[in-house]
């Protein structure tokens, strides 16, 4: 099944888009990670309405994540775009509506809930915490073209090496679709010996949502729950 570039009428989209910019690109312009952003000129002067959400757990904490996050910080305030970062334990609102008991799973009904207490925020780039910035003249904007794309409402990315919808990261409207969407996802339960936490979930959810009717999703879901 090919979920390649593909929308879907009820507003859920994937978006496979292979980056140009490398490292050495990077390394050919003698720009070094500590400068990078400085020699970087914007002219953005109000907060835009698009945040970028990163939730990290107790056992890693921010400081296994220290560049990445550093470089989502300096993108975050030169390009006007909110950033937070949530660490499990210590956000008791959040904790009280998610239950579950996989980080993985449980950090998406976070993202719901921090949708819900920023109603200001009309999107959401929802991160890993291990995902930073390499080239920051690229805006979020450019994922989002609501004049032709008004239905779209969640954008995933596939995984080259096995096409598979990646869990990692994701654009998310702030919507009722997206918040019953990710809710859906964050409360499937997790063969965690095989099925890579809240990877395999979200691949059942778009099973179960777009293809019910398929004798296929049947057998995916028998082999997912009896896979070790």
């Amino acid at each position: 099944m090919d979920f390649g570039k593909t929308s879907f009428s009820n507003g859920l989209v994937l978006l496979h888009k292979v980056v140009k910019e490398t490292l050495t690109d990077l390394a050919r312009s003698r720009l070094l990670l500590g400068a990078f952003f400085v020699v970087v000129e914007y002219d953005h002067c109000s907060q835009r309405d698009i945040g970028v959400l990163v939730i990290v757990d107790n056992s890693s904490g921010e400081s296994s994540y220290a560049l990445a996050l550093k470089t989502l910080k300096c993108y975050c305030a030169a390009q006007n775009y909110t950033i937070d970062v949530i660490r499990l334990g210590r956000d008791g609102n959040y904790l009280k509506n998610c239950r579950q008991k996989n980080f993985y799973l449980q950090r998406h009904c976070f993202t719901v809930e921090y949708m819900k207490s920023k109603p200001d925020l009309k999107w959401i780039l929802f991160l890993d915490g291990d995902i930073g910035v390499i080239n920051p003249r690229h805006e979020i904007e450019e994922f989002i073209d609501e004049r032709t794309d008004s239905e779209i409402e969640l954008i995933f990315y596939e995984r080259l090496i096995t096409w598979e919808i990646m869990a990692g990261s994701y654009l998310a409207k702030n919507t009722p679709f997206v918040h019953d969407f990710l809710t859906e996802w964050s409360n499937y339960t997790s063969n965690n010996a095989f099925h890579q936490d809240d990877q395999g979930p979200l691949h059942q959810v778009f099973l179960k949502r777009f293809v019910p009717s398929r004798a296929s999703y049947r057998i995916c879901e028998e082999l997912y729950n009896t896979s070790r």
